[in-house]
């Protein structure tokens, strides 16, 4: 019994695209062109029913990958176990960093009014911020940022005070 192809790739960013090895491509020769253009369907049997068509570019899942990025909830560190079924088709295991395959829960479908106020938050919700560093007394510092942009993901800000003189920087 012959087995299906395989390679894996663990997410890094940026998750704009994804290369397939180029030790696999000789699997992929015979239905791609000598560019390597062409499109792939993905599947991952996590999400019943679903796929993705995912535009091949120069060896690399392009547009349409950012889509299965998203809808598979992918991040950094996540690992990808792609199986060929031939005809440009992939069938996607996905693991994540505790080394589990990740179970995947479909997003609650919001209503028109909740993807109307969130449209509206977005759009118009810039928070502004007075922070008042104690040391050294009385300096103020002003932050601005977009609330559903803190929503996605986190940061950090660092703000310190130089007080080297320029003399000593030579």
């Amino acid at each position: 019994m012959a087995t299906e192809p395989r390679f894996f790739k663990l997410i890094l960013p940026p998750f704009q695209q994804l290369s397939i090895p180029k030790a696999f491509l000789k699997h992929l020769m015979d239905e791609m062109s000598e560019e390597g253009v062409g499109e792939a369907t993905l599947r991952n049997r996590q999400c019943a029913q679903k796929s993705w068509h995912v535009k091949v570019k120069g060896f690399c899942f392009t547009k349409g990958w950012s889509d299965f990025v998203r809808d598979n909830d992918l991040g950094f560190g996540d690992f990808l176990v792609f199986t060929y079924k031939g005809s440009m088709i992939f069938d996607v295991k996905v693991f994540d960093r505790s080394c589990c395959e990740k179970k995947h829960h479909p997003p609650a479908t919001p209503t028109k009014r909740e993807t109307q106020k969130r449209q509206e938050r977005d759009n118009n919700q810039l928070e502004e911020e007075e922070i008042k560093i104690i040391n050294p007394p009385n300096r103020r510092f002003k932050t601005r940022w977009n609330r559903s942009k803190v929503a996605q993901g986190s940061f950090e800000i660092l703000l310190t005070e130089n007080r080297m003189k320029r003399s000593r920087l030579m």
